[in-house]
């Protein structure tokens, strides 16, 4: 992904802290909208505990 899907801007990698975690995203600095990975997500959800590690 190279422009914000909301204005057509460029985006920039950057790092933002969401409740208390550290996580990588693409920022529009044009709109301000910030663009997080599927990976991410599931990092941030198991961080702050709304989703469990299976261990089969």
């Amino acid at each position: 992904m190279k422009t914000c899907y909301n204005c057509g801007k460029q985006v920039k990698e950057s790092g933002v802290i969401k409740e208390g975690v550290k996580l990588k995203c693409l920022k529009c600095f044009n709109c301000g909208e910030e663009f997080f990975s599927a990976g991410e997500m599931i990092r941030f959800d198991m961080l702050t505990g709304r989703r469990k590690i299976a261990l089969n």
